[in-house]
């Protein structure tokens, strides 16, 4: 089995409330708290943690935050 590649179906994979794939927020609307809209998140992921890239709505710079719980709320919402 050495250097082969392993693969699980995507539905088989389980998160509590409180753990997301990375992948399960690329795309995301990135909210201030008064609900207006900041930018879309992207993702990266580095050794010392993740960090979120967030493409400002305005145009401006991109920024990069730690995916931290004091910084974001998450409230994924999925339509039907």
């Amino acid at each position: 089995m050495t250097n082969a590649a392993l693969y699980v179906p995507r539905e088989s994979l389980r998160t509590s409330g409180e753990e997301f794939y990375l992948a399960d927020l690329i795309g995301l609307a990135a909210l201030a708290e008064t609900g207006e809209a900041f930018g879309l998140c992207r993702c990266l992921e580095f050794r010392g943690g993740d960090i979120l890239e967030i493409a400002r709505a305005s145009g401006g710079e991109t920024v990069f935050l730690p995916f931290k719980k004091e910084i974001f709320r998450i409230n994924l919402m999925v339509a039907a």
